[in-house]
């Protein structure tokens, strides 16, 4: 991955819950960490593909691996209220620590 095509900031944020006072619980997301990478939207072939390995995926997103990526995180982009839903694990190709592929639904 060329550090070059990683040019949009990225947000990490995962859920936290607390009490509402009635015995419920409410979630706040919340921000992990930021890091640089790159959004494309899928089209044609590949999102017929994408679709038949998990429902709704409408983006790829790659970043630098980090470790603790999950598929119950979501991702913001930069400081817009464009938020994206994890909807597998994360992909680590050839398990190098090098690069997370996420597929992810756009919210909204």
């Amino acid at each position: 991955m060329r550090s070059g095509s990683l040019k949009l900031r990225l947000t990490i944020q995962s859920v936290t819950s607390t009490g509402d006072g009635m015995g419920g619980s409410v979630g706040t997301w919340t921000d992990d960490r930021t890091v640089w990478g790159a959004v494309w939207p899928l089209r044609g072939q590949e999102l017929i593909v994408a679709q038949q390995q998990q429902s709704e995926i409408t983006h790829q997103i790659s970043i630098r691996y980090v470790d603790g990526v999950t598929a119950k995180n979501r991702i913001r982009l930069g400081d817009s209220t464009t938020y994206f839903d994890i909807m597998s694990p994360p992909i680590n190709p050839e398990m190098a620590n090098k690069e997370l592929r996420i597929y992810a639904r756009q919210q909204g």
